[in-house]
Parts: C-alpha cells; structure tokens; sequence
C-alpha cells in the first residue's frame, strides 16, 4: 500500500522542484564525474558542504529549465550549454538521477529498515555467538551438567544430617535423665522401685541394668528374711552401689562419645551448607546465562522474520518515473555569444575599477616601506635590514631543527643557526657590524630590543642577533624580559622557570637560573640541533620566569638595574627582549637603564604615525635609539629592496656552479679586495 497524503499544491510543479533540487543536482554532478561520490553523502547538510561542490551545483542548475507538457504528466528537460555533446548528455543524466531519486524516496523507509534490521541481525547473531560460548564455559568449568539433581542431593543430605543430630539430642537428653536417677539411687538406693532402663542406652548399660535388677529383686527377697545388717544383705547392697556407679559412667561415656559425633554432624552439616551456598550462587549465574542466552536466540529469530518482510516489502514496489523519450545532440547554438563587444566593456570597466582600487590603496596606506622614508619620518638610521623569509628558507630551517615543535607555533626562526649561509642570516651579521660599530665609538654593552606593537618579529631578531654574537665569540646573554606573554624560552626548546623574575624576587641568585649550551643539549633541541652549527657555547640564556601579577613595578626596581650592572661586568654583550612600546611601559623604562636601544619595524605593520610615537617615548626618557631594524622586508613592498633579489645566489657558501671554473669566484674576490 502506498502512502497518500492531501496537499492543495500542484504535484507536477512539485515533480519540477524535485528535479531541480540539489539532492538530483548533486547525483547528476556524480554519474558526471563532475565530484567523487565519497565527497558528498546522502543526509549531509549544506553547512557542512564544500563550497566548491555547493558552487558546482549552482551552475548545473543555472543550465537547465523544467516545464510540464499541458494536460499530461510528462515533464521536459532543457539545457543551455556552450558544448552540444554536454547538453545533451546533461539532460539524459539529469533524467535517470531523477528516477534514482524517486524510486529511492519510494522505497526509502524500507531501505532504511532493512540496513537497521541487517546491522541489528548482525550485532544479536554476534551476542548470541558470545552468550553461547559464555554459558558453555561456565557450565564446564563448574561442571554443571546436572545441576538440578547436585542442589536435590545436597538438600537430602543436609536434612540427613538434621535427623541424625536431632537423634542424638534426644539420646543425650534420655542419658542426662538417667544419670540424674542414677545419682539419686547411689545416695539412697533403699529404694527397690527404680527402673534405669532405656532403649537409648548401649548394650553394656543394659547388660549392667538387668544385673541391677537381679540385685534388688535379690536383696528384696533377703529382707523377708534377715535384716539389714545381714552380712549377706550389705555385700549385696554395696554390689547395687558398685552396679549403678559403673552404669553412671557407662552413661557419662556413651555421653561423651554422642557429643563428639554431634561435633561432627555439626561440621558436615555446615560443609554441606557452603556446598549448597555456592551451587544456589552458581544455579543463579547458570540460570541467568541461560535465558540470556534463550532471549538472544528470540531476537535472531524474530530480527530474520522482520527481514524477509522488510526484503518483500520493497520488491513491490512499481516503477513509477518512465523515460518517454532522450534529448538529441544539439545542431545549432540558440544564442551566439557577442565576444568583441563583452570583450571590450569587461576591459573598459577592469581598466577603470583597477585605478579607482589603486587610487584607495595608496590613499589609505599610512604604513612605511622605503629605507628614506623610515629615517625621513622617525629621524633614526636604519642599521639593519631582514628580508622576507620564504617558504623555502622556512622549510629548510625546519629540516635542520627537527625537533623544535614549540619554536614553530611561535613562528620564530632560528636562522642564523639552522641555515648560517642563507642570505637572512648574512643580513643578521650586518646588523651584528651595525651595532659592533657603535659598540666601539659608545662602549655598548647592553642592548634591548624592542617594537611598536606586537607581532613585529622582536623575539626573533633578538635570538638570531644574540646567536650571531655568540658566533663572534663574544660571550653573550639573552635576556627575556618580557614579563606578560613571553615567547622567548620557547625558541629554544627550554622550561620558562626560574628565570628573571624569580632572581628579581630574591628566590634564585643569576648563576642558578642562567641557562647554557648543557641546558640546551638536556632540551627539546637536543645535540643533533644545538651542534648544528658552532657558537651556542659562547651564548647563554636567562627566561623570563614566573609571570608576576606587578611587571611594571619589577622594571623600575633597584634590583633590576644593579642586576644589570652586574651582568655588564660578566658578559661582552646583553641582548634583552622586551614588550612592546605602546602595549606597556617596560621598554621606555629599561631604555634609560641600558647602553642602547634597538627598535623593530615590520614593513606594513602599523602606521608612521605609530611609528613616530614610539621612537618620541623612547626620546622622552633619553634611551640611545641606535637604529630601527626593518624586518620581513619584500622586493613588491618596498622599492629598496628590488635590488637584494639578484644576489641571493651570492650568499651559497660552498656551492659552484656547473660551467665554470672552481677558482674563478676566488679570482674575481682577489682582483676586488686588491682594487678596493
């Protein structure tokens, strides 16, 4: 039976939505090979969709019109498309992944329930498999094969063991009353009416009973004719006496010998009462594992009915969708495009939108690029230069520094390390001469290196220009002392504590938290990396610490300028990363505590007029602003830089090239050295 539903809209406009929709759209754009059928599943939401197969089916549906032949049920599909063979195909395909549709939609609830009784067979088969080889194991192991019969005999023994005790107590009450009425009889046997006997008693206690009775019908019949004192009479009497005191002990040890057996009933009966015990525990699991079993094997049976059913149920259903007739190859184009006069206004209308969008970029472009521009605006030499590094550059640094997965979440390159002949790290060694240079005519010792904002490469240019020191055999320090988001102890691979600021707080002294080529061996860099190139020896590394909750007020301390001073004395230069200049105070602080200051620009970052604030805050406390470092320089950004591209084969130390002669490099480098 088919479903019916009411509606009061027109079932062939519904039909021709249908045919449209993204769901055949998407199938149609599948027997195409237009996208894999992996790429997109049946129930997946469009916000889950790649835009590039969203957009695919856009523009299929864009192609085609659906209209419905008058007074009938046939629906006609027309396609637009610039390739004939295209069209048609299009067409046709839309057509069978329509019929797909239908006859999936028909028979969807079906489907569905077959795959959910299939896998639900499956999973209960596998339950039952399991519940089986469970409930065999179990009965093995306890060997259960009759454990009805087991729990029978074990409850006919208990109540075996019941009566047996329950004989021996009246026994033994029986005993006690004849020992009470053997203790009466021995403290005054004239009575001769007493009758000991018992069917309870042994058989030497009866044997000494009838003795008894033999006595006192004896001695009875001597008092008819003597008297008490007949020697006769008393040997008789005391042979009563003598009599009833030996059947008292043959009663106390029949006595005896019924409380030992009672001891042991007592022990059988609590053996055969654990016994019970564990097979009323083990009958529970035997049971339970059994109908789990019986349940399982119902559900199989029940699950493979409801499958035959389910199986049936969709083999009867009709084929409602018919292909009446299939689109032909096209012979003549419906509409010739006008290629010349779209040609023309696309070029018009991009010439004008292109100077109209360079006029508002270079309007509204308020950053620095060129190196006159920089020392025009700031009034501050440039002393160094760091190109834009590439991919290829980054990915050489990487293979040389394996394992520094922190240093790459931080984006820092230690180039001049990894990668000492690249071209980068020459100019990491210029700006190294740069600052030796004003070393020599100021005596600089201790340096910060600074930016505008954040995201200008500091950190990075202080560990590379640190490295490049240290290569110089010059011993050097590199302080992180940026005290709110410290980047810097993981280029290296190291713990970020203790550091500067626990030395500041008076909790370590500087030799303890100074870090040196050992640490960075026992680091995440390893030796492979740190012996990667020589210098690290001469470098060592102080971090920043725990974060304090008062930066501002460590900065300004005595602590950190004798601290300074301190290490002035020790080492040949100090190279300390700060934070930003307009995020915080820090920097303009420590600029009027060190020798010089060293100011980071990256190209394009932040406005001129940022710029020039910075440089003004940094004047206002007379730190010595040596020179601004203008980093991830491009050629297409600044016009100083177009020359440095045809160089770059120049710094490949080691590497000739094929068609020339090996020593004609050392010639032309002999004939320059000897000219200038």
């Amino acid at each position: 039976m088919k479903t019916m539903s009411w509606s009061a809209g027109d079932d062939m406009e519904t039909q021709i939505s249908i045919i449209k929709s993204f769901r055949v759209m998407k199938r149609t754009a599948e027997k195409l090979k237009l996208i894999s059928g992996s790429a997109l599943k049946e129930n997946s939401e469009l916000s889950h969709l790649d835009p590039n197969i969203v957009n695919l089916v856009d523009n299929l549906q864009s192609k085609i019109d659906i209209l419905a032949e008058p007074f009938t049920n046939i629906i006609k599909i027309n396609v637009t498309d610039s390739v004939p063979a295209f069209s048609q195909q299009l067409a046709n395909t839309i057509a069978l992944a329509y019929k797909e549709v239908h006859v999936q939609k028909q028979t969807s609830r079906t489907v569905e329930a077959i795959k959910y009784i299939a896998a639900q067979l499956k999973k209960v088969r596998l339950e039952l498999k399991e519940s089986e080889e469970e409930f065999t194991k179990f009965t093995q192991k306890h060997q259960l094969v009759s454990i009805d019969l087991q729990s029978e005999n074990l409850i006919v023994r208990i109540q075996q063991i019941k009566n047996e005790l329950q004989k021996l107590n009246t026994t033994q009450s029986e005993i006690n009353s004849l020992l009470l009425k053997l203790d009466r009889f021995v403290k005054n046997p004239v009575d001769s009416g007493n009758n000991f006997y018992s069917t309870y008693a042994s058989e030497q206690y009866k044997a000494a009973n009838d003795s008894l009775m033999a006595l006192l019908l004896n001695v009875d019949s001597l008092l008819k004719d003597y008297t008490n004192k007949h020697p006769q009479v008393v040997a008789i009497k005391r042979n009563i006496i003598e009599t009833a005191r030996m059947m008292k002990i043959l009663l106390q040890l029949q006595n005896k010998d019924i409380d030992n057996k009672k001891i042991e009933l007592e022990k059988s009966l609590a053996g055969v009462e654990v016994k019970t015990d564990l097979l009323m525990a083990k009958k529970l699991e035997y049971d339970r594992m059994k109908r789990k079993v019986t349940s399982y094997n119902d559900m199989v049976v029940l699950l493979e009915k409801k499958n035959q059913e389910a199986l049936i149920t969709r083999s009867e259903k009709p084929d409602e969708v018919t292909i009446v007739k299939p689109a032909r190859l096209p012979i003549y184009p419906i509409n010739p495009p006008k290629t010349a006069a779209k040609g023309t206004a696309g070029a018009v209308i991009g010439l004008i939108l292109g100077m109209v969008i360079a006029f508002m970029v270079e309007t509204f472009d308020t950053s620095l690029g060129a190196i006159s521009e920089v020392e025009k605006e700031v009034g501050v030499p440039v002393v160094g230069i760091i190109p834009h590094l590439g991919a290829k550059a980054i990915k050489k640094a990487q293979q040389g520094q394996k394992s520094q997965a922190s240093l790459f979440k931080e984006k820092i390159q230690l180039i001049a390390h990894f990668d000492p002949q690249s071209m980068v790290a020459e100019n990491f060694r210029g700006l190294r001469s740069n600052i030796c240079f004003h070393n020599l005519e100021k005596k600089i010792k201790t340096l910060i290196v600074t930016a505008s904002s954040p995201g200008e490469g500091k950190t990075s240019i202080a560990c590379n220009l640190a490295i490049t020191m240290a290569q110089l055999e010059m011993k050097t320090l590199l302080v992180g002392c940026d005290l709110r988001k410290p980047t810097l102890y993981r280029a290296f691979g190291m713990e970020k504590k203790p550091g500067l600021v626990d030395v500041l707080l008076g909790t370590y002294s500087p030799q303890d938290v100074i870090r040196t080529i050992t640490d960075l061996i026992m680091g995440e860099m390893g030796m492979d990396d740190v012996m990667a190139t020589p210098g690290l020896d001469n470098l060592h590394i102080m971090t920043c610490g725990n974060i304090p909750t008062n930066p501002s007020d460590l900065i300004e301390s005595k602590a950190l300028m004798n601290l300074i001073n301190d290490l002035k004395k020790e080492y040949d230069f100090v190279i300390i990363d700060t934070p930003p200049i307009l995020s915080t105070n820090d920097p303009v602080m420590l600029g009027s505590i060190v020798d010089a200051t060293l100011l980071v620009y990256r190209i394009g970052s932040v406005s001129k007029a940022l710029l020039k604030r910075s440089v003004l805050q940094l004047s206002q406390t007379k730190s010595n602003l040596i020179g601004v470092v203008l980093n991830d320089m491009k050629a297409e950004v600044s016009p100083d830089f177009q020359d440095y591209k045809h160089y770059k084969s120049y710094y490949s130390y080691g590497k000739e090239k094929k068609n020339k002669p090996a020593n004609g490099g050392i010639k032309k480098l002999i004939s320059l050295i000897t000219r200038k």
